[in-house]
């Protein structure tokens, strides 16, 4: 938020852009005041932009006072700051699906386009590596007895399909080109490529068909809601890896369940989910074949994990699932329950499942140790 001018209540240019910041000495004074709605940001802002009045609003905007620019932009208290003189909103991401409706018709809306780009590629990649070399599975819990050769594959050679192409897809999609992978992408224009060595493609069918990872990474719109879903699906060949840091709203949550059920999304690797958070027990939370974030993706910098305590952590205890009344049904991935199975931890019991049927093949002669 550069120091600049800050738009008139005349002012009819409803522009919704990338806001800039100044790389310059901030001024020596200034009048413009900034309402922030995340104390998290407070200091950051002031350090950066020692000259700006920054007032943290987030227990409240003060009796009586005015501002010009909210960081921020979903809570209602953004609305608050609307009335209190704001015609400058810098959002704190880029979509724009959960900002409300007055803050969007703001005189001046930016977003933080970009800003998550080298934090969200670098779990993408992260992804997609432990993917090929099926990680967490191939890690040993124990010393075992015999060594084995571990089931991989790798990146190089891989086929990366990007459904989006802004700038954490590009970005995605320079170290992707790096470790010789083929990069197809699909993006709401015909603008061409600005990354050499990535082929545009057209359609969704024509992006997924010959995909070895999809990832997600296009805003949340009446467009792009449940673009997988159970037809998108069946165009995928096996064994596909899914990533999604978009919006969970992109895939239908029983299309999804179907294909890790049958193969076809060997792996879901998903930054965000729907609902979120997950209810505590939710079948995601529960099989290997879908691993889970919770939107650590773009906070590198948090001093404290956001899932504390193994999935679902946050919610109150012993709080109903979402949309089920006295029941535990909660969506297409909890046809009967939400509650956690018994036996120990899923990576428990895989682990034994697997060294099981190691020994299993040792004894039969079918694997030999070396």
């Amino acid at each position: 938020m550069a120091a600049g001018r800050v738009p008139g209540p005349g002012r009819a240019d409803r522009r919704c852009q990338t806001a800039s910041m100044s790389t310059g000495p901030a001024a020596e004074s200034s009048d413009i005041v900034v309402f922030c709605d995340n104390a998290g940001s407070l200091d950051r802002i002031r350090t950066r932009f020692p000259a700006l009045d920054v007032i943290d609003i987030t227990d409240g905007i003060p009796p009586g006072t005015r501002g010009h620019v909210l960081f921020g932009g979903w809570t209602p208290r953004s609305v608050h700051a609307l009335e209190a003189g704001v015609r400058w909103v810098q959002l704190m991401s880029t979509g724009l699906d959960a900002v409300p409706a007055d803050v969007r018709a703001v005189p001046l809306l930016t977003t933080a386009r970009g800003a998550s780009a080298v934090a969200i590629s670098e779990y993408v990649m992260a992804a997609m590596g432990a993917f090929t070399r099926n990680f967490p599975e191939n890690w040993l819990g124990e010393a075992p007895e015999h060594w084995f050769f571990q089931p991989a594959s790798t990146l190089a050679g891989a086929t990366l399909a990007l459904f989006g192409f802004g700038g954490i897809a590009q970005r995605v999609a320079r170290i992707a080109l790096a470790l010789e992978m083929s990069v197809v992408a699909l993006r709401r224009t015909r603008t061409p490529s600005p990354i050499d060595g990535v082929r545009l493609v057209h359609s969704f069918a024509d992006l997924v068909s010959a995909a070895d990872h999809l990832v997600l990474a296009a805003p949340a719109t009446d467009i792009t809601r449940y673009v997988v879903n159970a037809e998108s699906v069946a165009l995928l060949k096996p064994g596909v890896h899914l990533v999604n840091i978009a919006r969970g709203a992109l895939v239908d949550q029983e299309a999804l369940r179907a294909a890790l059920d049958d193969g076809t999304i060997a792996r879901a690797s998903l930054d965000v989910t729907e609902p979120e958070p997950l209810p505590a027990g939710h079948v995601p939370c529960r099989t290997s074949r879908a691993q889970l974030e919770g939107a650590s993706a773009r906070n590198p910098s948090r001093s404290e994990p956001i899932r504390t305590s193994g999935p679902g952590a946050g919610r109150p205890a012993g709080e109903t699932p979402l949309g089920t009344g006295s029941s535990s049904y909660c969506c297409p991935w909890c046809s009967s329950s939400c509650r956690p199975s018994s036996g120990g931890s899923l990576a428990t019991r895989r682990r034994s499942e697997r060294r099981d049927a190691r020994d299993e093949k040792v004894e039969t002669g079918q694997t030999q140790p070396l």
